[in-house]
């Protein structure tokens, strides 16, 4: 234990109650708390089992989920009855997981333009997930990781488009963009 004198003011380790150089009694533990070399290892043991829980965290869906898409059919269903001079298009697209981690997929999280790039609504056509805890329902499907399937939605499209244009996120749905198009002639 490493003691002070409160006169004199000399350090010294040991059991000693009165000072080694001037003999006085007021002498305390200095210190207190825990010692330097153990403090660095309860330090360093803390940021290696945090280190440790980081990277055997399996946070897939935000960090390793990669997706490639693209429109396969797109068959007229007739006119809109929301919109005047629109039609609706049923649109059916590949989506493949090329990710490490399974994901949710969602066409929601895709946008599609006609070919002067003007937003068109796209209304998802598959099963829709409820969440438990705020009961808002979800348009997306469970992809597992190396598989692709495919998802149907229906989109209002200006009469006379020729062009429908698909946008969608490859990764963590906002980072890397693609488009990919598909032609609306001959479509019946």
């Amino acid at each position: 234990m490493r003691k002070h004198c409160a006169q004199c003011g000399k350090s010294w380790l040991g059991r000693r109650s009165t000072c080694p150089r001037c003999g006085s009694g007021q002498v305390y533990e200095s210190g207190g708390g825990w010692e330097k070399p153990a403090l660095i290892a309860v330090a360093a043991a803390v940021v290696l089992i945090a280190a440790a829980l980081f990277a055997t965290r399996e946070d897939g869906y935000w960090h390793e989920t990669a997706i490639s898409a693209h429109m396969v059919s797109a068959v007229r269903e007739g006119p809109s009855e929301e919109y005047e001079d629109e039609s609706l298009w049923r649109v059916q697209v590949e989506v493949e997981n090329q990710g490490n981690f399974d994901a949710w997929i969602s066409l929601d999280y895709f946008d599609f333009y006609d070919e002067e790039d003007w937003w068109l609504e796209c209304e998802p056509d598959y099963p829709v997930y409820v969440a438990d805890e705020d009961r808002q329902a979800w348009h997306e499907v469970w992809l597992p990781a190396g598989r692709s399937t495919q998802l149907a939605c229906t989109v209002s499209v200006p009469d006379g488009a020729e062009e429908l244009v698909m946008e969608y996120s490859t990764q963590n749905y906002g980072t890397g963009r693609a488009r990919t198009s598909l032609s609306l002639t001959g479509g019946t």
